[in-house]
């Protein structure tokens, strides 16, 4: 649930900046060594949005996909599915473009 993926600091923390694309974070891979949840996050220190919370789409790792606002701040949080879960882990990225059929 997005809550628990707000509580505490511990995590590594990435950040981008939005381009109007879908963007696709996942920690997919054979080279993840532990249960991670992945968290993206919009707004300023100390008053965090959640935009997306990671689905499980590969076992005990996850993927969250979701569209970007163009020049918005975003932060991509990895955690440990519970305290006791870390490692090393590989964190993949696609992007893919918006389109309209005008």
């Amino acid at each position: 649930d997005g809550q628990d993926a707000v509580e505490g600091p511990s995590g590594a923390w990435y950040t981008f900046v939005g381009t109007g694309a879908q963007f696709s974070f996942s920690t997919c891979s054979e080279s993840t060594v532990f249960a991670t949840k992945i968290a993206v996050f919009t707004g300023a220190c100390f008053n965090l949005e959640c935009v997306s919370v990671e689905s499980s789409a590969c076992g005990q790792q996850g993927v969250v996909s979701f569209p970007t606002t163009e020049g918005e701040d975003y932060f991509i949080r990895i955690t440990g599915s519970d305290a006791t879960e870390f490692g090393n882990f590989v964190l993949g990225v696609s992007v893919r473009s918006v389109s309209f059929g005008w």
